[in-house]
């Protein structure tokens, strides 16, 4: 049961279990890379798409955690100057 929810019910991994190298690599290329590529990028018009993924994955790194936008700006090396009400 442990393992099961651990690496989930994917039947095609399931071969991969004892070798988490080439697990963690199908996983990102035939479930996570296929969704965004497929299910996002055909059908919606991203204007960053790299910046999508690094946004996945960050999310990924964070999941059960509160991810502040802070956080969010320091990973992607983003630099905000502060406006002044009057400027918006």
């Amino acid at each position: 049961v442990d393992q099961f929810l651990f690496y989930g019910g994917y039947p095609g991994s399931a071969t991969l279990i004892n070798d988490s190298d080439r697990f963690e690599q199908y996983i990102q290329s035939s479930i996570i890379d296929a969704t965004i590529n497929k299910d996002i990028l055909m059908n919606t018009p991203i204007s960053k798409p790299a910046l999508l993924k690094q946004t996945f994955e960050l999310g990924c790194a964070y999941s059960g955690n509160l991810l502040s936008l802070n956080k969010c700006l320091v990973h992607f090396k983003i630099q905000v100057t502060h406006l002044h009400w009057q400027d918006m």
